[in-house]
């Protein structure tokens, strides 16, 4: 028995890689999304980023991207400036949204230092969170993805992360291109997270009545897995010293990196942190 992996060429959407379809995107990496079971392949994995060709400028997001491609040393980091051939994601209404061919993926140079970075992040730091939540909701084709600074940050919540039931298993494992999987062998399944994460703050904006937004960031659980030897204690109270009290310093100008699912429901999600010292 066979399934189409959702990594392989997409039948409604023939052009290969080089076909005059394709264009070769130039990006900033910003963000990785976490592994999360859903019912939509769209909404499972992607990575976003700022588009570097001035001719074709704003964010990008390259979706589905297989976990592998994330989780590989040194394939895809944030600040890392890429190039890669993609087509338009026909049947998916986030504008920004391109389907990568992965195995055409260069990594050209990792940008280390926050004055770099900034170059090409600060012009796109906008203050109202209020005001994309309700473009994205009241308008046909409004941005999905965007970088918020928050005039405060109220905390940092942190809950037990349940396990998969076997459902989200099913999906996961689907979603690798597993079919008919023993249900015992759990090799490539994602591990689960020990605790999720959300943020509670309030943006600019002068009618905000606060935001609570759930923390998607692939380097958030990608920390849990690395510090799988502390006790809960320990663990939370290093979640809490990077993602609250470094990150959102007073030393920090934060803004978050945001995105909203394909849904027209679906909120939108913490993708990760953007922290330059303070000028």
């Amino acid at each position: 028995m066979s399934q189409l992996s959702p990594f392989d060429p997409d039948p409604t959407e023939p052009a290969p890689a080089g076909s005059p379809e394709t264009t070769r995107l130039r990006l900033l990496i910003t963000a990785k999304t976490a592994p999360r079971p859903s019912d939509s392949v769209d909404e499972t994995m992607y990575a976003a980023g700022l588009s570097t060709d001035p001719h074709r400028p704003g964010w990008i997001r390259l979706y589905p991207v297989d976990p592998r491609d994330l989780a590989e040393e040194g394939r895809l980091q944030a600040y890392d400036l890429v190039s890669v051939d993609a087509r338009r994601a026909r049947h998916d209404p986030r504008r920004e949204s391109w389907r990568p061919a992965m195995h055409t993926l260069i990594r050209e140079v990792h940008l280390k230092q926050w004055q770099r970075r900034r170059e090409w992040l600060d012009p796109y730091v906008e203050v109202s969170m209020c005001r994309l939540d309700r473009d994205a909701r009241q308008r046909t084709g409004g941005r999905s993805l965007g970088l918020v600074r928050p005039t405060d940050v109220d905390g940092l919540l942190l809950t037990p992360h349940p396990a998969w039931t076997p459902p989200e298993r099913r999906r996961l494992l689907a979603y690798l291109g597993r079919v008919d999987p023993d249900p015992d062998d759990d090799h490539g399944l994602p591990e689960v997270p020990r605790f999720s994460g959300a943020y509670r703050y309030r943006c600019q904006d002068r009618s905000c009545a606060g935001h609570r937004q759930r923390i998607d960031d692939w380097e958030f659980v990608a920390l849990q897995r690395r510090l799988a030897g502390l006790s809960d204690d320990r663990l939370l109270r290093a979640l809490r010293s990077i993602y609250l009290d470094r990150m959102c310093g007073p030393d920090r100008d934060l803004a978050f990196y945001v995105g909203r699912g394909s849904g027209p429901e679906q909120e939108f999600q913490v993708l990760g942190g953007y922290w330059p010292p303070r000028r």
